[in-house]
């Protein structure tokens, strides 16, 4: 990638794609698609999956958000300490 988006970005892109992704798996549990030849027991657990299954990702996803912020924060951290220190100590 030629950019890395924000934190904040990536946790607003994960919320949204989320919400989306629970919308469309519920649609599908109450209405099949068209035209689909699978028995409507199968095209209602395949919906269940795709709910239940996207949480865990979804979950997995803000997990490895949280720590990027987690370690972001900290370098941030230890960079305002460092230039603390050297003014403090500089004549």
């Amino acid at each position: 990638m030629r950019r890395r988006w924000s934190l904040a970005w990536r946790g607003g892109t994960l919320l949204a794609v989320g919400a989306a992704h629970a919308v469309l798996a519920k649609s599908l549990y109450v209405t099949p698609p068209p035209g689909a030849t699978y028995a409507e027991a199968d095209l209602r657990a395949g919906a269940q999956l795709m709910y239940y299954g996207g949480d865990l990702l979804e979950v997995a996803i803000a997990a490895v958000i949280a720590a990027q912020w987690y370690a972001a924060t900290g370098r941030d951290l230890l960079r305002t300490r460092r230039t603390a220190a050297a003014a403090s100590q500089a004549p």
